[in-house]
């Protein structure tokens, strides 16, 4: 099978559960790591997914931040994989608005751990209920 094409199951209106080839364009998946180099969430294509593939949050590409289900400041990026919170963020208080729910990409699998990082001053991992 092509690199490009996924089986997904997709579940209708009625509620049934259907499986397809889903062809996957232009999708660059990158997993995303707490301090202690632990696997914690993937990033599709500016969506934010758990590690079993549910829409969890949004990239603000203009802020550079990560925001929940409901708009909230939910971290950043540092050294390019490592998602943690930033308690000094200008952005704590800001609520920008639901993005919408992008469904289910599935799990990427688990790619182990990354080894451990020293976290700057001000920074903190997430609460990983918040990525479930």
């Amino acid at each position: 099978m092509r690199a490009d094409v996924r089986l997904r199951r997709i579940m209708t209106q009625d509620g049934r559960s259907i499986y397809c080839y889903v062809r996957i364009r232009g999708c660059e998946m990158k997993y995303l790591f707490n301090s202690r180099g632990q696997h914690i969430a993937n990033e599709v294509t500016g969506q934010l997914h758990s590690r079993s593939g549910t829409n969890v949050g949004h990239y603000l590409r203009n802020e550079r931040i990560f925001i929940d289900m409901h708009g909230r400041y939910l971290g950043e990026l540092i050294y390019d994989n490592r998602l943690v919170h930033n308690s000094n963020s200008p952005y704590l208080s800001v609520n920008f608005g639901t993005y919408g729910n992008y469904g289910n990409i599935g799990n990427y699998g688990n790619p182990g751990n990354i080894g451990g990082i020293s976290l700057p001053s001000g920074y903190e991992d997430i609460d990983i209920h918040k990525l479930n």
